[in-house]
């Protein structure tokens, strides 16, 4: 699973071999989404708009995100990264038995709150880091630039999905834990209480 950040260039067509070895999320700016030809070529079926100033382009072909989020150090992505993570997850892995969808997530410029909607994925479905989650996109996409905001709130996001998988990860230990060990102690239970039933009824003397 790949990560495509192509759009507008010679590799976005439909065909190109680079395109087909990528999982279809790209990273882009308005003028891209507002494209029909790329969003064409590219089979896209859903967008993340992260801008508050930009209408969707294309909502009766399309299925949206408007998140309404301002380049803005201040702007609050608590709710926001989640429910990205959450949209762009579900339009990958598609409905049961039919094929995932492919899905741009854009604002103005494609430089920073696409970015941080894009790292935000990454770290919470890939599993990385928001370091090597960074240096990956910036090697794919090289004006990703999420502000100096939005990289303290994600590396926020990273300490919180670091205890949420640490939480589960115990959670589940625990089940299993209890799964083998019930029975178990069931066992022994019933075992002891047989055991000291046939003491007592060796203890009962014999009145005959």
């Amino acid at each position: 699973m790949w990560l495509c950040a192509l759009v507008g260039s010679q590799e976005a067509r439909a065909d190109s071999p680079t395109l087909q070895h990528c999982f279809f999320q790209l990273s882009g700016s308005a003028s891209q989404a507002h494209d029909y030809r790329i969003i064409k070529n590219l089979h896209i079926t859903h967008v993340v708009n992260a801008t508050a100033e930009i209408s969707d382009a294309f909502p009766s072909v399309l299925r949206y995100l408007r998140l309404r989020l301002s380049d803005d150090a201040q702007q609050d992505l608590r709710q926001a990264l989640p429910e990205a993570s959450r949209f762009i997850a579900e339009a990958l892995r598609g409905a049961p038995g039919a094929p995932g969808g492919r899905v741009l997530v854009h604002c103005s410029l494609g430089r920073s709150r696409s970015s941080v909607l894009t790292l935000g994925f990454l770290m919470e479905h890939r599993r990385w880091s928001l370091l090597h989650a960074f240096r990956w996109l910036k090697e794919r996409r090289a004006c990703a630039a999420p502000n100096a905001g939005f990289l303290r709130q994600l590396s926020d996001y990273e300490e919180l999905l670091r205890v949420n998988k640490n939480s589960t990860e115990h959670t589940q230990l625990q089940s299993a834990v209890f799964d083998i060990f019930l029975p178990l102690m069931i066992y022994t239970e019933d075992w002891d209480k047989e055991k000291v039933g046939n003491q007592s009824h060796r203890s009962v003397p014999n009145s005959f």
